[in-house]
């Protein structure tokens, strides 16, 4: 149980280390990302600006979507198949709920939004409702992790936005546009896992560590 503990508190911090800055770059940059995708013929600008919308609402239920891909297994590891269940169908009327609040005010963007909040609520029900047996997994550390892990993506969404919104007009067009679109990408990961060097993120770290082992290891097949 204690190697299953550590494997919960990893899982959910390894996640959140790859599903929050992603979130943020997916709000930061949603209205590039869809006029790159989609504006071209009857896909005009206003429909790209409302599918950035539904974009930016879905993306911000993106770590609970994640966090409950780890949280939900280690029910079924404990032989609990009925809890996850039932909290489902509670994220689940409350899903009904919230788009029925949310989708006159905030319409198409309402419901996608309903969809995170879902989300969320079922993360937070899961992690509850944790059998006692796994309950007590390192929360103080996935805290901290996490305090850093946001820190580091709001430097890089600082960053990401900054260069978007100061494209230079010659790269506003075409494959000139989506280099400029590609360098900001490139820019915000260099930033984040900077920070996350610099913070001393223990999951960069990890990260580090998988790489190096990966390239020291010998081919496969040759004799050492």
């Amino acid at each position: 149980m204690d190697g299953m503990r550590d494997t919960l508190s990893f899982g959910l911090r390894f996640t959140f280390f790859i599903a929050i800055p992603a979130m943020t770059a997916q709000i930061v940059l949603s209205l590039p990302i869809v006029s790159l995708l989609f504006e071209r013929g009857e896909f005009t600008h206003q429909a790209a600006i409302n599918t950035s919308q539904a974009l930016i609402a879905f993306s911000i239920g993106l770590w609970a979507y994640s966090g409950i891909k780890v949280i939900a297994p280690a029910y079924y590891s404990v032989q609990d198949t009925k809890t996850p269940v039932r909290i489902a169908v509670i994220s689940m009327i409350a899903n009904v709920v919230f788009n029925l609040i949310l989708m006159h005010p905030l319409k198409h963007a309402g419901i996608a939004l309903a969809t995170s909040l879902s989300a969320m609520l079922n993360l937070l029900l899961l992690i509850y409702y944790l059998p006692e047996s796994i309950r007590r997994i390192e929360w103080r550390r996935i805290n901290d992790s996490v305090l850093k892990i946001s820190l580091s993506s709001a430097v890089m969404g600082a960053i990401c936005y900054l260069a978007i919104s100061h494209q230079p007009s010659a790269f506003s067009h075409g494959i000139a546009r989506l280099t400029w679109f590609s360098f900001t990408i490139l820019t915000g990961l260099a930033v984040y896992f900077g920070m996350a060097v610099l913070i001393k993120c223990e999951e960069m770290k990890f990260l580090i560590d998988a790489v190096k082992s990966k390239l020291s290891a010998p081919p496969a097949g040759s004799i050492l």
